[in-house]
């Protein structure tokens, strides 16, 4: 059995900032939806015949993982699978050395993988899932898209680690993704 120690180093604890991040969301967010139960039904009425939204096509094609295929299976930290993000996924191999993980310096291919995760794959609200599911839909949230990045650098031997922050919005995303609507706008 894991011992706390142990599951604190390997990352299975996230940090106390992020923790308290967290627990501080989820009661307010949770305040608010108490508080705006009527609110919160009517959002979930569709309208007739109003647009259903559907899953974009893929941006890119998953090479096929074959044998011999290279990564760095490590389990130094910021190396080493960590939860939702396994660098040694044969998904995340294919990808990475098709992205050229060994063949190229460090910083081309950390630049490459960089570019292929915000070009390819789309912002998209979707629960938690491992990185594997991430490439094969090929969508995801802020976090989907780091824990891509980073598994790409762990696969290629490249130490890449989260860094959890509290962004301050600008007023130019506030206009656009706060004012618009009051549900949010009260969270």
């Amino acid at each position: 059995m894991t011992g706390l120690a142990e599951m604190k180093d390997r990352e299975y604890v996230p940090p106390k900032i992020y923790l308290s991040l967290l627990i501080r969301g989820t009661f307010s967010l949770t305040k608010i939806i108490l508080l705006n139960m009527r609110e919160l039904k009517r959002l979930r009425v569709i309208p007739e015949g109003a647009e259903r939204y559907a899953l974009p096509e893929l941006q890119y094609v998953i090479p096929a993982h074959r044998d011999g295929m290279r990564s760095c299976r490590s389990e130094e930290k910021y190396l080493r699978p960590t939860l939702y993000c396994d660098p040694n996924d044969p998904v995340v191999v294919a990808l990475a050395n098709e992205l050229g993980a060994f063949q190229v310096s460090d910083r081309e291919f950390a630049e490459r993988a960089f570019a292929f995760v915000k070009d390819k794959i789309m912002l998209n609200e979707t629960p938690i899932n491992d990185v594997a599911g991430t490439f094969r839909r090929g969508t995801g949230t802020c976090f989907h898209l780091i824990t891509a990045f980073i598994a790409l650098c762990r696969c290629a031997g490249i130490k890449a680690r989260y860094k959890v922050f509290a962004m301050k919005m600008i007023p130019t995303w506030y206009d656009v993704v706060i004012q618009p609507d009051p549900f949010i706008k009260k969270w």
